[in-house]
């Protein structure tokens, strides 16, 4: 079960106050980032992998955005290290106060860049991938081909037509079939405010 660890929520304050003072008009990025459907999002992928006796040691996270639940998530599941990467250079500077508790307790990589087209500067020794916004790239067939095929994939994606949403299956077989995965591990559908949000685990 999630608990609450006094010095997230002093990471999170300490987010706000860099939002406030240097990117103000973020404000409401930072507070969709902890609503409860993102934490539900994330504690499914959590206590999915759990139930799978998955514990990943190094993990690449694309799309992390405001890494508000991940890291907290990935260092109970007991992750060493952790990269992130995003395209959204203000999303990195604002996540280094955000995990600022947790720097002592594992290693945490940002880096700013594409992960579709600049796929040769990622470093893919991993145990696993996780992206929960597959929605937000092309299919993710493309960049699962560029790992070695023991590494497990964690993927969330759904249907909801959204700014920015630019890949929507119109259920879990199709995004199944978009992600690559073939030994699937785990798959599954959860509401999404009328829609669906779908999620495939496996290699």
């Amino acid at each position: 079960m999630f608990s609450i660890d006094p010095g997230l929520t002093d990471g999170w304050v300490d987010g706000l106050v860099q939002i406030d003072t240097d990117f103000p008009y973020r404000k409401n990025c930072f507070y969709e980032a902890i609503k409860k459907p993102v934490l539900e999002q994330n504690l499914w992928w959590y206590d999915t992998l759990v139930e799978l006796a998955i514990s990943p040691t190094t993990v690449n996270v694309y799309a992390s955005g405001f890494s508000t639940y991940t890291i907290p998530l990935l260092h109970k599941l007991g992750t060493k290290n952790v990269r992130l990467y995003d395209y959204d250079p203000e999303v990195t500077e604002v996540n280094w106060r955000l995990n600022n508790h947790y720097l002592n307790k594992l290693n945490i990589e940002q880096h700013t860049l594409d992960v579709i087209f600049d796929h040769e500067w990622i470093d893919k020794e991993v145990d696993l991938v996780l992206n929960t916004s597959c929605e937000n790239m092309y299919h993710f067939y493309k960049v699962k081909a560029q790992y070695k095929k023991d590494v497990i994939f964690c993927l969330q994606g759904t249907n909801k037509p959204k700014k920015g949403n630019i890949n929507l299956p119109k259920d879990v077989d199709e995004f199944i079939f978009s992600t690559g995965i073939t030994d699937i591990l785990y798959q599954g559908v959860y509401p999404d405010s009328g829609y669906e949000r779908f999620m495939v685990i496996g290699r």
